[in-house]
């Protein structure tokens, strides 16, 4: 599941509005260790879409994006690479109060990580990576190890991120009432 996760995020057209973008990736802007300085790579609208994101974690550095569904959305955020490749990373999705709603670590391919939520609901969230130990499924990402001492980790890192948007209940009604009229209409 994941290898298909990881095609995904990668090979989907983009479709972020507003983002800061070159073509379909987006690079990461320093300082964005918090989710009040997180980087916005912009809204999924109605048809979804994906996005890379190129970045660097350096020591004690913690990396945070924040985007925005506009609609229910299945999302895929899956992490494509680290150099070096021993990197241990670890990714966080966080809502807009600041609570952890997914935290993975290795569940990508070797070391590195990914996340598949579907029907996540329309709002603000957050992307954090950082590299083992960091805070994991219980605190948000600092940057510093069990002890307190700066993660001396350092990675640049590629993410891709796909949203395909759930369609609200009523446009199903409309699509099987098209689908009804249709049928009737060939008759």
């Amino acid at each position: 599941m994941h290898g298909i996760a990881m095609a995904v995020a990668l090979s989907a057209a983009a479709g972020v509005a507003g983002a800061q973008t070159i073509g379909d990736l987006f690079v990461e802007v320093e300082s964005n260790d918090t989710l009040a300085t997180a980087n916005f790579i912009g809204t999924f609208e109605a048809d979804g879409g994906a996005i890379a994101i190129d970045g660097f974690k350096g020591i004690g550095d913690v990396d945070s994006f924040e985007f925005a569904l506009a609609q229910n959305a299945t999302l895929v955020l899956a992490q494509a690479g680290a150099v070096p490749i021993s990197s241990d990373t670890q990714l966080q999705l966080v809502d807009s109060a600041g609570t952890i709603i997914e935290f993975d670590d290795d569940d990508g391919p070797g070391l590195l990580s990914a996340i598949v939520i579907e029907n996540l609901a329309a709002g603000n969230y957050f992307i954090g990576i950082s590299s083992f130990p960091d805070g994991g499924s219980t605190s948000l990402f600092d940057g510093l190890d069990d002890a307190g001492a700066p993660l001396d980790d350092e990675f640049s890192y590629k993410i891709g991120l796909a949203a395909n948007v759930v369609p609200a209940p009523g446009a199903l009604v409309l699509v099987g009432l098209g689908g009804i009229v249709a049928g009737r209409r060939r008759r």
